[in-house]
């Protein structure tokens, strides 16, 4: 983007300097190409590219319809066609690469949301796995309590069976 803001007031002192040159052009043409100048300046140094582009285009247009209308000599208006793809070459780079840059975020954006899923997947899958476990070991200290219930009851009916053969 640096060398774009370079770039646009280079092609406004083009502009500007061509209405003090000898054979100036008319202030209403020159006002209407700075204003062009100047928005494609704030779009480029806001980094919306395309609008800059837009008003880049709206530029060339003003030109080349002052050349037509005799406000611009072929001179002037071949140096600020060639001001003008200058700018805007610079412009399509740096549009190219704020594009690439937004994809590069995007896709790290998209596997950085894939890796917290995968990860709280797992977590869950761990902690479901764990408590499986932990019911595991319930069910078989419920049977090993069961067991020994079962043998307390059987002493409990030998003891009474013994007591009854002491009585007897």
């Amino acid at each position: 983007m640096r060398k774009t803001l370079l770039i646009v007031p280079a092609l406004a002192a083009s502009l500007l300097l061509g209405g003090c040159a000898a054979n100036p052009y008319p202030t209403d043409t020159a006002e209407a190409m700075q204003a062009s100048v100047l928005e494609v300046s704030e779009a480029s140094a806001a980094g919306d590219f395309g609008t800059a582009l837009t008003k880049l285009d709206v530029l060339a247009v003003r030109a080349s319809d002052a050349r037509d209308r005799g406000d611009l000599s072929d001179e002037r208006y071949d140096d600020i066609a060639s001001a003008i793809e200058l700018v805007r070459a610079q412009l399509e780079a740096q549009a190219t690469a704020a594009e690439e840059a937004q994809r590069t975020a995007d896709e790290q954006r998209i596997a950085e949301q894939a890796q917290r899923i995968a990860d709280e997947q797992r977590a869950a899958e761990e902690a479901e796995e764990q408590s499986n476990e932990g019911n595991d070991d319930q069910g078989n200290g419920n049977q090993g309590n069961n067991k020994k219930d079962d043998d307390d009851k059987k002493d409990d009916d030998d003891d009474k069976k013994g007591e009854g053969k002491k009585d007897d």
